[in-house]
């Protein structure tokens, strides 16, 4: 686990999986866990949420250079950005 991100609008809690290469939402009362989000690209390397008003989800991707976006109750990711800027090397 890399990176934990409470989400006041749903409540939700979720928990970067970095190996697994996905986002978990956990329930902070019973510690139960689903899939919020998996990128459509093999590899990823998930390294920060983000949360926005709205509640829609940005996860950045530092072995693919992409910033992942979803909604407040995830699904499947949409690229939001994607630059060899945010991939590895650059920093």
């Amino acid at each position: 686990m890399l990176g934990l991100r409470f989400n006041p609008v749903n409540g939700f809690l979720l928990v970067l999986d970095f190996g697994a290469g996905k986002v978990l939402r956990v329930d902070p009362a019973t510690g139960a866990s689903s899939v919020f989000m998996t990128p459509t690209v093999a590899g990823a390397g998930l390294q920060r949420a983000h949360l926005r008003q709205l509640g829609n989800v940005y996860v950045s991707d530092s072995f693919n250079g992409i910033i992942w976006k979803t909604g407040p109750n995830g699904g499947t990711p949409t690229i939001w950005s994607n630059s060899p800027l945010l991939g590895p090397g650059t920093g």
